[in-house]
C-alpha cells in the first residue's frame, strides 16, 4: 500500500509510475521517491533519470499518458532544502503528452535555457579572462606538451571546441570546461559522454570567486556530487600562484552536506593532483576494464543486478561504438550474463549478484562456460584470459582450462554462431575492455 509523505514543494504529479525495475512500472508517490533523497542522492537520481530518457528506456512514466518524465528542481534559496525535497517530476520535452492533465509547464530546449542565461552572449568577460589565464598557466608547466582554445574534436562525427585542450607529456589530453552559468542536466551528460567517446579526460572548472553563490545552484551540484564533493576552480590568486610557480596551479573544492546545508574547503594544487583526480597517473593508463562512464555505469549496473539501469547505459554504449543493437538483443546473446564473468576474469572477483563467494573467481568462471547457453563465448573468454597476466593464470587452472579447450573444439566444429557473435559485440567489447588486441 502507497503511503504518502507530507510535500515539500507543490507537484501536479504526486502519483508516478517507477519503470527502473519493470517496463510498465510500479505506481509510487513522488514523495516517497523524492523526499528523502540528501543532495548526492537527488543528482544521482536525476543523472540516471537524464541517461534513461536518452536511451529512450525512461526510468519514471506518467501515470496518466504514459509519457517519459525527468526531474526538475527548484532552488535552494526559494525552497531553503538541499535534497530531493525540492524536487518534482515533469513531463520531457516533446513526449507526446500534450492533451495529459498533468502536463501544464512550458518546455524549454537546453538551447533555449543556455540562452536565456546568457542573455544571447556567446562569451562572458570573465569567462574570456579566466581560459585566457587558464592558458598562460598550463603554457608554464614542464608536464603540458601542447595548449589550444576552442580547437575541433570530433567523435563519432560529432564535435565539440572545448575552452581549452591541453595536451601532457604522458600522451594523455585534458578538456578543461571553464563553467560560470549553471550547466543544465542535458549538456552534462552530453559533454560527458563526447569527451569519453573521445578518449580525452573532462575536467570542470568554476570560478572560485563566485563560490558562495554558484555551489548550490543544481547544475553545478549535478557535476560535483558525481564527483565524490570534488570540483576545481580558478580565480585571480590562483593564476598568479600559477605565475610565480612556473606550472598550473587551481584551487580544488571539496563539499559536503552538513545537515541542511552546504560546507567546503578549498587548497591550491598542482597538475599531479588533477591528474590523480582524473585517474592519469596510474602508471597503466590503459587498464584491463574500461574507466569512461559509460562503460562503467553498464558493468556497475550489472554488478548491482539492475537490469534496467544495465539497459539504458547499454543503448548509449552501444550507440557510440555505431553497434545497432538494443538490450533485448545482448539479453538473447547472453550478453548480460557473460560481461560480469569477463569482469571476474580479469578481477578475481564477483561482479555480480549470486550466491558464490566474492573472491570465488575459478567458481564463477567454470559455471559459466559450462552452461550450454554461454559455450560460443568460450573464445571471447580465452582471449580476455589473455590480455593480463593475472587473468591468465586465472584461466590456467586445470579445472578451467579443460573447460574452455573443451568448448574451443565444439566451436571449431560448429563456428557460426561464435563467429557471429565476435561480429556483433567486437567494438562493445573493445570499448569494456581497452587491452583487447585488434
Amino acid at each position: 500500500m502507497l503511503t504518502p509523505l507530507p510535500p515539500a514543494v507543490p507537484r501536479l504529479l504526486d502519483v508516478v509510475l517507477d519503470c527502473r525495475r519493470f517496463p510498465d512500472g510500479d505506481m509510487a508517490y513522488a514523495s516517497s521517491l523524492l523526499d528523502p533523497l540528501d543532495a548526492p542522492e537527488l543528482s544521482k537520481l536525476r543523472r540516471t533519470t537524464t541517461l534513461s530518457h536518452v536511451a529512450q528506456t525512461p526510468a519514471f512514466r506518467c501515470v496518466s499518458c504514459n509519457s517519459p518524465l525527468l526531474v526538475r528542481t527548484e532552488s535552494v534559496r526559494s525552497s531553503r532544502e538541499l535534497g530531493g525535497r525540492r524536487a518534482r517530476f515533469y513531463h520531457a520535452r516533446n513526449s507526446r503528452a500534450v492533451g495529459c492533465l498533468f502536463n501544464t509547464e512550458e518546455s524549454m530546449t537546453p538551447d533555449a535555457i543556455n540562452a536565456r542565461q546568457f542573455e544571447g552572449r556567446q562569451e562572458g568577460t570573465r569567462h574570456k579572462a579566466l581560459k585566457a589565464g587558464l592558458v598562460d598557466a598550463l603554457h608554464g608547466d614542464a608536464e603540458v606538451t601542447s595548449v589550444a582554445t576552442e580547437q575541433p574534436v570530433i567523435a563519432n562525427r560529432r564535435l565539440r571546441r572545448p575552452d581549452v585542450l591541453a595536451m601532457l607529456a604522458s600522451g594523455e589530453r585534458i578538456a578543461f570546461e571553464v563553467q560560470l552559468a549553471s550547466p543544465q542536466m542535458a549538456t552534462i551528460a552530453g559533454r560527458t559522454q563526447f569527451y569519453a567517446e573521445a578518449r580525452i579526460a573532462l575536467l570542470w572548472v568554476m570560478d572560485e570567486a563566485r563560490l558562495n553563490a554558484s555551489l548550490p545552484l543544481q547544475g553545478f551540484q549535478d557535476i560535483y556530487w558525481p564527483q565524490g564533493g570534488t570540483v576545481f576552480a580558478l580565480d585571480d590568486d590562483a593564476l598568479a600562484e600559477s605565475k610565480k610557480a612556473g606550472a598550473m596551479r587551481l584551487h580544488r573544492v571539496t563539499v559536503t552536506q552538513v545537515d541542511n546545508r552546504l560546507e567546503w574547503t578549498s587548497e591550491l594544487v598542482g597538475l599531479d593532483a588533477v591528474q590523480a583526480f582524473l585517474g592519469l597517473d596510474e602508471p597503466d593508463r590503459h587498464p584491463s576494464i574500461a574507466t569512461d562512464p559509460l562503460a562503467r555505469a553498464l558493468l556497475d549496473a550489472l554488478a548491482r543486478g539492475d537490469s534496467r539501469a544495465a539497459g539504458a547505459a547499454f543503448t548509449l554504449l552501444a550507440q557510440s561504438c555505431g553497434v545497432k543493437a538494443n538490450w533485448y538483443d545482448a539479453r538473447q546473446d547472453g550478453f548480460d550474463r557473460i560481461m560480469p564473468v569477463l569482469v571476474t576474469l580479469l578481477t578475481g572477483r564477483k561482479a555480480a549478484p549470486s550466491g558464490y563467494a566474492d573472491d570465488a573467481a575459478a567458481a564463477i568462471l567454470n559455471s559459466a562456460l559450462e552452461a550450454p547457453s554461454l559455450r560460443d563465448w568460450s573464445r571471447v573468454i580465452a582471449v580476455v584470459g589473455n590480455s593480463t597476466v593475472e587473468a591468465a593464470g586465472r584461466m590456467a587452472r586445470r579445472s578451467t582450462w579443460d573447460k574452455v579447450s573443451r568448448n574451443l573444439q565444439a566451436i571449431g566444429q560448429v563456428p557460426r554462431r561464435a563467429d557471429a557473435l565476435e561480429q556483433r559485440w567486437r567494438p562493445v567489447l573493445r570499448r569494456l575492455f581497452p587491452r583487447l588486441p585488434d
